[in-house]
């Protein structure tokens, strides 16, 4: 990256503008603040970075040094700036989880900045944090910029591991991996690897099919089921791609045992009202009963629903026409609804979903695909061949958690009522 496309890109994502430089220094202007980039450090630090792989957008790397980008839990860390910082002298080994390195934040302003210009952000990102830096009077602390815009990336954090040995990317993983756990075990505080610029990403393009600024949101006009909200607020508020999709999951779920006994109701009156239907022939009868043996099943001394065919009718019901969920994907990301229909999900052999297809056809595999999901979440064992691994997946599940996302929605306001 060059310092004019940087200058570009920092003028563009902050609205910080290049001012006048020298042989040393480039400097930038926000408002009444001034800050300063020191040439030569730039120049060395984007050397540094074209000699490191990069992975998915969010692991930079080489041979003895790794990064990656850090989501926290719901457990806050009251740490304040301090570095976490561990020595394996044994292994060779450092660990830091700390602001990101120079390396890592050119690295994200770079990919930030091409989404910028391919989602066609309009409006820059985080001037309120720089506006507060200027409110409170905050001028004499450091006015490098490098530390400006570290300071003012909400929940900007990375891992951050050198070794005094060649390690592949597999090792650096399995090391972080190791040094997460054991913070999570012996502090109860949960870090997870995350896509930064990923997350930065869904909010934009949920902006384009939401109403995205407050002063644009009304006042509710219809009255939304409590539980439901519960789950919705839990999806969209967590760092974890798993649990937000079970979530929303939960939404769709919630209506399976009403929605499978009206169907199973309607089934049984449909056949008792048929002209061709008598109490009196042992035949008729036995026809009923296993129409309900069909439809129950006897287990752990309950009566358990058919879940996937609870699924599609729940699917059948809240969904009257797809031609909204095709526009709303495609709003979101134009290249989704092939995606969907050319790709099963890998981890979980998920159906391929094609919404140009008959509504029956669509239905069938979209309750496929979302099941098949869900189960490969849920059932993890050793031997499971369909699995969901944290991680590994995530990128992958994050292109079902939209669709989710948007069939959770329809569910909320489809079962709602007018205030």
């Amino acid at each position: 990256m060059t310092l004019s496309e940087f200058n570009k890109a920092v003028e563009k994502i902050f609205r910080i503008k290049a001012e006048r430089d020298n042989n040393h220094y480039q400097y930038y202007k926000f408002e009444e603040l001034e800050f300063r980039l020191k040439k030569k450090s730039f120049r060395e630090t984007c050397e540094r970075l074209d000699s490191m792989n990069s992975v998915e957008g969010f692991e930079i790397y080489d041979s003895k040094n790794y990064e990656v980008s850090l989501s926290q839990g719901s457990r806050m860390y009251y740490g304040g700036r301090d570095e976490i910082c561990k020595n394996d002298n044994v292994n060779g080994l450092n660990y830091s989880l700390k602001l990101p390195s120079d390396e890592y934040l050119i690295f994200f302003i770079k990919n930030l900045y091409e989404l910028a210009q391919s989602e066609g952000i309009g409006r820059p990102i985080m001037m309120h944090r720089l506006r507060n830096r200027l409110h409170h009077g905050q001028q004499e602390e450091s006015n490098e910029l490098f530390d400006i815009l570290k300071e003012i990336i909400p929940r900007f954090q990375t891992l951050q591991i050198t070794s005094s040995t060649e390690k592949t990317l597999k090792d650096f993983e399995s090391n972080a991996s190791s040094f997460l756990f054991t913070l999570g075990y012996n502090t109860d505080l949960s870090f997870l690897p995350t896509n930064i610029t990923e997350d930065f990403t869904r909010a934009v393009r949920i902006g384009r099919i939401r109403r995205a600024r407050i002063e644009d949101i009304e006042a509710p006009k219809r009255k939304y089921q409590q539980d439901l909200i519960l789950f919705y607020q839990k999806a969209i508020s967590s760092e974890s791609a798993d649990l937000q999709f079970l979530s929303f999951y939960h939404i769709i779920e919630h209506f399976f045992e009403k929605i499978y006994n009206e169907e199973l109701l309607k089934t049984v009156q449909d056949t008792l009202t048929a002209p061709s239907f008598s109490y009196k022939r042992s035949k008729d009868l036995n026809a009923l009963v296993k129409i309900v043996q069909d439809k129950l099943r006897y287990k752990n001394e309950e009566f358990q629903i058919n879940e996937p065919e609870a699924l599609r009718l729940v699917l059948d019901k809240f969904i009257p026409d797809f031609d909204e969920i095709k526009s709303e994907i495609g709003t979101y990301d134009s290249e989704l609804l092939g995606y969907y229909a050319q790709n099963e999900v890998s981890f979980s052999k998920g159906n391929r979903v094609n919404f140009e297809e008959e509504r029956q056809a669509i239905l069938k595999n979209l309750r496929e695909r979302i099941y098949k999901t869900r189960n490969s979440i849920v059932h993890s064992k050793e031997t499971d061949k369909s699995k969901y691994l944290p991680f590994k997946h995530d990128k992958e599940l994050s292109r079902e958690i939209i669709l989710m996302r948007i069939i959770a929605e329809k569910i909320v306001i489809g079962s709602s009522d007018e205030l």
